[in-house]
């Protein structure tokens, strides 16, 4: 065989490497789509809106706390001793905040006494004044000036107890002398049982009546009988 002639026998042709397949047209790789992470603005405002709420609701907490400690109350009458200006049941709104009693004043006290609980009463004579009482006539004096209660009271001062203190007498400085408007059924500073009220232990003044609806002034009987209407 000559030098120069290539064998091209089936034997000896060592086979070409395959070529890589040339990507078909139109077979595109598939994208991931990566999945959304929760809007971060959506919960900040949610928890924003929240607390705003939880701040509103808060301060008018504390608003009405402030009121209702300093500037008024409300309290509930229990019993028949103020009748007929109060019914056992009413709501009244008192305040703290006012200057010295004086006679005609319905307060709210809460003296040291026999029967241990909040007196809501009158106020009918304060520090200095003297105080009288004519059970036969039912007439109170103060300062030896008779009082028309006719507009206010339920029945005359007629009522006399082993318990009542002998009149007259002088209110100490710094305290009142209180009575129920339903004096006969009534345990006010007219007994032993309660005596006077020193002015520290008062809550407040009543200043109206906001249950029941619509009966707020509660001092119209009192205006006429010292003729303030």
């Amino acid at each position: 065989m000559n030098e120069n002639t290539i064998d091209t026998s089936p034997e000896s042709v060592v086979p070409a490497q395959a070529a890589p397949e040339a990507p078909q047209a139109g077979n595109k790789r598939k994208k991931i789509k990566k999945s959304k992470a929760p809007d971060k603005r959506v919960s900040v405002t949610i928890a924003s809106n929240a607390f705003e709420l939880v701040s509103v609701f808060v301060s008018a907490l504390v608003v009405i706390a402030v009121v209702f400690v300093f500037f008024a109350r409300p309290v509930g009458v229990s019993g028949s001793s103020m009748l007929p200006t109060l019914n056992s049941g009413d709501w009244l709104l008192i305040t703290p905040i006012y200057g010295e009693p004086e006679y005609g004043d319905i307060i709210v006290s809460y003296p040291p006494s026999t029967f241990d609980e909040p007196l809501i009463k009158r106020v009918i004579a304060v520090g200095g004044q003297t105080v009288d009482i004519d059970y036969d006539t039912g007439i109170v004096y103060v300062d030896g000036v008779a009082l028309d209660e006719r507009a206010y009271v339920n029945t005359p001062t007629t009522r006399r107890t082993a318990e009542d203190q002998q009149f007259p007498l002088t209110v100490p400085e710094g305290y009142v002398f209180m009575c129920g408007d339903n004096r006969n059924a009534s345990n006010d500073s007219r007994s032993t049982l309660v005596g006077f009220c020193r002015e520290e232990y008062i809550l407040g003044k009543a200043i109206g009546r906001i249950v029941p609806f619509g009966s707020w002034d509660i001092y119209e009987s009192f205006r006429m009988a010292t003729g303030q209407e």
